[in-house]
């Protein structure tokens, strides 16, 4: 039994999904080549360049500053006034942990930020990348199983 799969689905499945990427890269939140980057800086989802060479650029960062809930205070309470607190659940978020960093001179660093936000996963029901992935497998489906009833009647 030979059966062949219709490439044709999963190349445009394939072409899309790539094309959602590189939109994304090329929107923003990448350093260009001879460039150092480090990612949540300045602003929450922005990445930091700077020339890659510290003769010619000095940079200088910090973290986040750390917090801590006082001994004895409830939980919940502490959380909700202080979200950033390292017992809080959301502790751990781009938020909390935006760095901040500066270069000397000034013009051999930046900060870039995508534009849009990124694409949900291909899976997602709500995008159209799912739509048509979800039609071209049925088209190729319907396809199969045509074929095959042609097969038979021959």
């Amino acid at each position: 039994m030979n059966v062949r799969v219709p490439r044709l689905p999963i190349i445009l499945v394939a072409l899309l999904a790539m094309s959602r990427v590189a939109a994304f890269a090329a929107d923003g939140g990448t350093c260009p080549a001879g460039y150092t980057s480090l990612f949540n800086t300045n602003t929450v989802g922005c990445t930091f360049c700077a020339v890659d060479d510290p003769a010619t650029c000095n940079v200088a960062c910090v973290g986040s500053p750390a917090a801590t809930c006082p001994p004895g205070t409830d939980l919940a309470t502490c959380c909700a006034e202080c979200p950033c607190c390292a017992e809080c659940p959301s502790s751990s978020s781009l938020g909390c942990n935006v760095n901040r960093c500066e270069c000397d001179p000034s013009d051999c660093c930046f900060t870039t930020c995508p534009t849009r936000t990124p694409a949900p996963a291909l899976g997602a029901p709500n995008t159209r990348a799912f739509v048509l992935t979800a039609a071209a497998l049925a088209l190729g489906g319907v396809l199969l199983v045509n074929r095959r009833r042609w097969q038979r009647r021959s």
